[in-house]
């Protein structure tokens, strides 16, 4: 697993960590949140500032698969 799919996936499990789905929605980052929750400003500072990184990693096709080795 290289570099920036490793903070990829540090990203994406802090925010399910936070009860914080990201998701890709035809090619953009989309976050889904509980009504009565509020996130984390570091947390959305922390997507914000890599939001392409999430996007190339969650385009890539091998994206389960790294996942799946992350364990």
């Amino acid at each position: 697993m290289n570099t920036w799919s490793a903070k990829a996936i540090d990203i994406l499990f802090l925010a399910k960590q936070n009860n914080v789905e990201v998701v890709l929605n035809e090619g953009q980052l989309q976050l889904r949140i509980a009504d009565d929750k509020n996130i984390d400003t570091d947390l959305l500072k922390n997507i914000k500032d890599n939001k392409q990184l999430l996007i190339d990693y969650l385009n890539n096709s091998n994206w389960k698969s790294d996942i799946g080795s992350a364990g």
